[in-house]
């Protein structure tokens, strides 16, 4: 159920990590169908269906996260909900 502002519902804007496809994938087209603003990083473009912005990254490299937060920070503002949904082994 969406927060309500008045009397219109608030588009959320959403930041989701390893939803190049999976669970990642299925969370970002299910934000995306209530109306929110959707960024999502992986190490592949998302296969079917293009969310607001896609940022490649791989979040097992500490470097790459630096740099990955401020291109999201950069060109997305303000988050309103993270997805930490990356996983993978060093």
């Amino acid at each position: 159920m969406r927060p309500l502002s008045g009397t219109l519902l608030v588009s959320l804007t959403v930041f989701i990590t390893g939803a190049s496809m999976g669970i990642g994938a299925a969370c970002a087209r299910a934000f995306a169908a209530q109306g929110d603003h959707v960024a999502i990083c992986g190490r592949n473009e998302p296969q079917g269906g293009t969310p607001h912005a896609f940022f490649p990254a791989d979040v097992r490299d500490a470097a790459s996260c630096e740099e990955l937060i401020k291109e999201v920070h950069r060109r997305v503002g303000r988050l309103d909900v993270l997805v930490n949904n990356a996983g993978g082994s060093p």
